[in-house]
């Protein structure tokens, strides 16, 4: 199955909210996303963790939480650790997995665009923020003409750390668009990276 359709019911359930958890216990990543402190920057988890390893089909998709501005602000933050199915890969931005996961979530987002969730996803380009090879954070942004036609900001936001890749998606209302939407995707995914320096494993 090509990755962009096995990849549509992690984000329906991710945009529609938690379904049913198998009853084997929680995943690794399940129990990392878990350790991940309640509050990150001005950010606030909200929700249930939803484990996606548990699901039929789910191996590597691993877990994901919602997080939302303490301030009100109309955004919302989606943070998932998955490994992908793979144990050993560079640790940072700058490696070529992470790349060729950036461009499948593209690809993910046009899915949406056919399955009538949006009605358009432009792309915005793309940064990379940090120094050094372990240190760097890499995003894709894009501009999202919503069903209800108001357009967002995106961006996808990734590193890995401990061997686990941390993806960062940042939806917020335009303005301040996509550009904004990294810096804040990019600052967030930092934190998570540094939180995931202890996570379970």
């Amino acid at each position: 199955m090509p990755r962009a359709l096995a990849i549509v019911p992690f984000l329906l359930a991710t945009l529609g909210g938690a379904a049913a958890q198998d009853p084997q216990g929680p995943s690794p990543e399940a129990l990392a996303v878990e350790a991940l402190p309640a509050t990150l920057g001005g950010f606030r988890r909200t929700g249930p963790v939803v484990d996606f390893e548990r699901r039929p089909g789910g191996a590597g998709l691993g877990a994901s939480a919602r997080y939302v501005p303490s301030s009100g602000e109309r955004m919302i933050a989606t943070v998932i650790l998955y490994d992908g199915g793979q144990t050993r890969r560079p640790e940072g931005g700058g490696g070529p997995d992470v790349l060729q996961h950036l461009r499948a979530a593209g690809g993910d987002l046009n899915e949406m665009v056919r399955l009538g969730r949006y009605r358009a996803v432009e792309p915005q380009g793309g940064m990379e923020v940090g120094g050094g090879t372990d240190g760097s954070v890499r995003c894709s942004l894009f501009r999202i003409v919503q069903a209800d036609g108001r357009a967002t900001g995106d961006s996808v936001c990734m590193t890995v750390r401990n061997g686990r890749f941390v993806k960062v998606r940042l939806t917020v209302e335009d303005p301040p668009g996509p550009m904004g939407a990294g810096l804040i995707g990019s600052g967030l995914t930092s934190q998570v990276r540094d939180a995931q320096a202890v996570a379970p494993r």
